[in-house]
């Protein structure tokens, strides 16, 4: 195999066999490196690298993939995967917002038993990067199929992703950026209206400050369950929820949910009848950002 950009090589094997899926590795001198199980990572590999896999000797079918990421990037792809590999030292993903945005920045480390690092979103203001979230997120130690998700939302803009992982770190690395018109009302009045059965999504960016309103009808009492649910996404900051009935001024439930690991259920008793229903959506502390999800299910 020649490697044919540079960046990080992954090779997987897959067989029917578990031990057909171990192959050995050389190098193009055809001095052995070692023994592949399953899957190989190769650090920065260079264009013209060359890489040898010797089969085993009983197999019948067996699928051998081999992919090169980009590593450290300086700007952040839009829905493409990449390689991060830990340099310990502080690192830049540069990328802009046309218009109001939603991001998404989804990690995964390659292997188990890792340590993610530091990471914090700035934008750039009046020539100097200020963070948009209160302060750098770090993660505990989690197993390769763990995902960590920051979501954020942006006003127009110029901004940097910032990061700082461990040297022994590998970590997939996907960017995705939505853009999301201003669709909410911010008063009671003017609410809103979601039909039963179907949900609203939206975000607040860091520089906007007033509450949303929805509104939902409930036209019959039912025997099964009827609710609804509001999930937060947001990596910096909580957001506050409550549920008023038409005609009351207090709410009838208020809770209040931290975004980057909570939702929050208000479900209906048949005692609080039919009638229109105000949700009030706002969010705790100035710099708090992110997405969330309003589900009506009241049919």
């Amino acid at each position: 195999m020649t490697v044919q950009d540079p960046g990080t090589l992954m090779v997987s094997a897959a067989s029917s066999d578990k031990e057909t899926t171990i192959l050995t590795v050389y190098d193009k001198n055809k001095k052995r490196l070692g023994i592949m199980e399953d899957s190989m990572l190769q650090i920065n590999v260079k264009k013209g690298d060359v890489y040898y896999f010797e089969l085993p000797k009983k197999v019948e079918l067996l699928a051998l993939s081999a992919i090169v990421f980009k590593d450290h990037s300086t700007t952040l792809s839009n829905e493409c995967t990449e390689i991060q590999t830990g340099t310990g030292t502080t690192e830049y993903r540069s990328f802009k917002a046309s218009k109001r945005s939603e991001l998404n920045i989804m990690l995964a480390p390659v292997t188990t038993e890792q340590i993610l690092g530091s990471f914090s979103v700035q934008k750039y203001v009046k020539g100097s990067w200020e963070n948009i979230d209160h302060k750098a997120t770090k993660t505990k130690k989690t197993a390769s199929e763990y995902i960590t998700i920051f979501s954020y939302g942006l006003n127009a803009g110029t901004y940097r992703f910032v990061s700082k992982m461990p040297k022994d770190g590998v970590y997939m690395m996907a960017g995705e950026k939505i853009s999301r018109k201003k669709r909410y009302a911010t008063t009671r009045k003017k609410a809103q209206y979601v039909e039963n059965g179907d949900e609203k999504a939206d975000i607040f960016t860091a520089s906007e400050q007033k509450a949303r309103w929805y509104k939902i009808k409930r036209t019959t009492i039912r025997k099964k369950k009827q609710y609804i649910e509001v999930d937060p996404d947001t990596s910096v900051g909580k957001i506050k929820v409550s549920v008023y009935k038409k005609g009351i001024k207090k709410p009838l439930k208020t809770k209040v949910i931290n975004g980057a690991s909570e939702y929050g259920t208000f479900k209906f008793s048949p005692k609080q009848g039919v009638g229109t229903y105000y949700v009030k959506i706002q969010k705790i502390g100035k710099k708090t950002n992110g997405s969330y999800l309003l589900d009506n299910r009241c049919k």
